[in-house]
């Protein structure tokens, strides 16, 4: 939790914005997490 952490490799694809290694990364997927309720409700 010290903020980015370098990746044991590199990221492609859709693993480039949805990963647990960078903040941006981190972020994309609380995003996504939360969204998705409003997609299936709202």
């Amino acid at each position: 939790m010290g903020g980015d952490v370098e990746a044991p490799f590199e990221l492609k694809g859709w693993r480039a914005y949805f990963n647990s290694y960078t903040i941006k990364g981190r972020i994309n997927c609380v995003v996504a997490s939360v969204a998705t309720p409003f997609v299936f409700y709202g």
